[in-house]
């Protein structure tokens, strides 16, 4: 799908000869609207055509629509790499240097979905390559393009033969023949410029012949962007001219710039909240798009972003009042002789609308909460939608406005894993599910709508639900037995050692010791409470637990930078770290914290320290900064654990790269680069036997390391 960035700037004349118009499909009628400010329900709602009629400058209220349908996980297509090969021995100091990559699971997270002209391809690209369906079979794909790391854009060449692949993280631009699967051409960007909060346009001309491309040249926050023109027959670099609109953008990179099929039309943003459309012949404003509003509700903020649980702080209730969504992407759809704009509001706040290009009136609206891209079909029948966190593909029938199709098997960003007690399971927890894998081969035996926790002897596993209910069940899912029904949606559960005692932590900030026989409540314990971005006590949920072997303290941390820990015995907690009130409140990276095998040494990381600490006498007994990265994300998390025998400490950071150090002396032994996503390492799980451990990223996949 092609991308365009938003400032006016337009220059020249149009490339080539015009394009008769095609016929244009119908569309259930609508009155125009101008002006027409729409108030967003805060909610996920399914996409919905808005259909009844508008009076020109009133007011819309768009109507509540139903939750995302859940998506049923395909277990069958969950895989990419080989099966996980036998490893002889555990991970030790002594065989460290000779730890490499076994395997590979997962098909990435969603960003960016597109048709072929021809309507025969649905590409859904991914942080790890690009799946192919073919839009008569969408039962299953094709063939899968493993391409550069960290796909960010893919374009179609007119005849549907080529396929433009960009990463805006590996510095590539790669040209695909889909025929053969080949790889035929491939640019390599600047390698000072900073791409990753500046897009990257490619596209290519009506007739096949020239490929553009449009990338920022500057280092930092310089908005400099270069324009090329290439010959698709060579490749080799042509001379740019000063056509570059009919490419979609300009050579400044800082254009929205769309010609209409029949050449008469030009449209533009003219900033990023609001579209011109212009006369192609002499560029003379012929109506502009009226900008849209939505009501800014910090309810959606708190629940979807923010977890706190205090009505003082921003995300906790309350409306914000109207405000302007942003103009994400333009895309022209000609068999309706219109232009489609997806709308951002607010984190998950989304609307597609459908703009006639004859007279700028509103044909159509869908509310798409939570979508990041979008494109129609070729004949206009068909809207995919792209929902990252979901890590589904959505199709839409346009004529019925009823979904016709569901893509799934892709993943959003792993944040938690855990082994089971035998090893034979993989509990891997991404932002709406847990997916337990077979640690042998990756393949998925169920997928959990919330969080779990394994009990100590293997043979059960604990499952805590949005719906606040706690169920213990055997792993299969079989013999399900409910335990207790908390307040508020789970947020980390965990056994004790013994596995006498189970821990839970709700979104209410609800934190409980309970019995595991009966659910029983044993003690309340506060949650941490920590300063908000203008010095006022706030509660926050804790989102991972840990137990010390002898049972006597509780670990716990949470989104916002803290790590408590309580003594059982009385219910009090200490504070590990204090977070500064002056801080930004939203911004705060989560600490990772592991805990030693004997439970003596609690150690814990954010992007400045990595600590051991003595839980026993409340002393630090260790120090040292976090190695530097090179990465400009900001971490989310810095992963952190030790390896069975207590002898390794291995600690992840924002560039993918993970550090192995000395357990005893924080020694750094080795680095490698463990994954390639900026933003970094999430979540890292040594296996029982320390033969394995298994690392994830905001790529959305699971790796498992090992010695060959």
């Amino acid at each position: 799908m092609k991308r365009f960035s938003l400032m006016l700037l337009l220059m020249g004349l149009l490339l080539g000869a015009c394009i008769p118009p095609k016929p244009t499909a119908t569309l259930p009628p609508t009155h125009p609207v101008t002006q027409a400010p729409t108030r967003t329900p805060s909610n996920t709602p399914l996409p919905t055509v808005t259909t009844p009629p508008v009076k020109t400058g009133t007011p819309t209220e768009t109507p509540t629509a139903t939750l995302w349908p859940a998506v049923p996980f395909d277990l069958a297509d969950t895989r990419v790499g080989t099966p996980l090969p036998p490893t002889a021995e555990p991970i030790t100091m002594g065989n460290i240097q000779n730890l490499s990559m076994l395997a590979q699971w997962g098909q990435g997270v969603l960003t960016d979905v597109a048709y072929s002209p021809d309507g025969h391809w649905l590409a859904v690209a991914t942080t790890v390559g690009v799946a192919m369906y073919d839009t008569q079979d969408l039962t299953h794909r094709q063939y899968f393009l493993d391409t550069v790391s960290n796909v960010r854009t893919i374009v179609f060449n007119p005849d549907s033969q080529l396929l433009a692949v960009v990463s805006t993280v590996s510095r590539y631009i790669q040209i695909w023949r889909l025929a053969d699967q080949t790889l035929v051409h491939e640019f390599e960007l600047s390698d000072t410029a900073d791409y990753w909060y500046r897009p990257i346009y490619v596209s290519f001309s009506p007739d096949g012949q020239y490929f553009a491309t449009s990338y920022p040249t500057g280092e930092g926050w310089d908005d400099t962007y270069e324009f090329k023109l290439w010959q698709t027959r060579d490749w080799n670099q042509v001379e740019a001219q000063p056509n570059f609109q009919s490419f979609g953008f300009s050579p400044d990179g800082l254009s929205s710039v769309i010609t209409s099929e029949d050449g008469q039309k030009v449209i533009v943003s003219s900033d990023e909240f609001a579209l011109r459309v212009l006369d192609a012949t002499n560029l003379k404003s012929l109506y502009n798009i009226p900008q849209v509003e939505y009501i800014l509700d910090t309810v959606g903020r708190g629940s979807e972003a923010y977890k706190t649980c205090d009505v003082v702080t921003v995300g906790c209730g309350g409306e914000y009042g109207p405000s302007l969504m942003r103009i994400k992407t333009l895309q022209q759809v000609p068999a309706y002789n219109a232009i489609a704009v997806l709308y951002w509001g607010d984190y998950s706040t989304r609307q597609i609308r459908l703009y006639s290009l004859k007279d700028g009136s509103l044909l159509q609206q869908y509310d798409v909460n939570g979508v990041e891209e979008f494109d129609f079909s070729p004949d206009g029948r068909f809207l995919v939608l792209n929902h990252y966190a979901i890590g589904a593909v959505y199709i839409l029938d346009t004529q019925t406005g009823e979904l016709a199709s569901t893509l799934t098997a892709f993943n959003s960003p792993v944040k938690a894993l855990q082994f089971s007690p035998d090893g034979a399971w993989l509990a891997a927890t991404d932002g709406t599910a847990t997916r337990i894998r077979q640690t042998q081969d990756g393949a998925v035996l169920r997928s959990i709508a919330g969080v779990v926790g394994f009990s100590p002897s293997g043979e059960q596993i604990m499952t805590g639900l949005p719906n606040g209910q706690v169920t213990v069940e055997a792993i299969s899912g079989a013999q399900p037995g409910g335990l207790v029904t908390e307040t508020g949606a789970l947020e980390a559960l965990a056994y004790s050692q013994d596995g006498q005692i189970i821990f839970s932590s709700t979104a209410e900030c609800n934190l409980r010791v309970r019995q595991a026989s009966d659910g029983s409540l044993i003690r309340t314990l506060e949650p941490p409470i920590i300063p908000d971005g203008v010095g006022l006590p706030i509660r926050v949920p804790v989102t991972r637990l840990l137990s010390s072997p002898d049972g006597q303290y509780l670990f716990g941390s949470d989104e916002f930078g803290t790590l408590t820990v309580w003594n059982l015995a009385d219910g009090s907690q200490v504070r590990l770290n204090t977070v500064p009130a002056e801080e930004d409140f939203f911004s705060r990276p989560s600490l990772g914290m592991a805990l030693s095998p004997d439970g003596q040494t609690l150690a814990f990381a954010d992007q400045e320290s990595i600590v051991l600490y003595s839980p026993a006498n409340h002393q630090i007994l260790a120090m040292i900064p976090t190695p530097e990265n090179s990465s400009n994300a900001s971490p989310e998390r810095t992963p952190i654990a030790f390896s069975p025998d207590g002898s390794l400490l291995v600690v992840g950071v924002s560039d993918g790269s993970l550090y192995v150090l000395n357990a005893q002396t924080l020694e750094i032994i080795r680095r490698f680069q463990a994954h390639d996503n900026p933003g970094g390492l999430l979540a890292l799980a040594f296996s029982p036997d320390g033969r394995l451990l298994a690392t994830s990223s905001q790529d959305g996949t699971i790796r498992l390391w090992g010695i060959r």
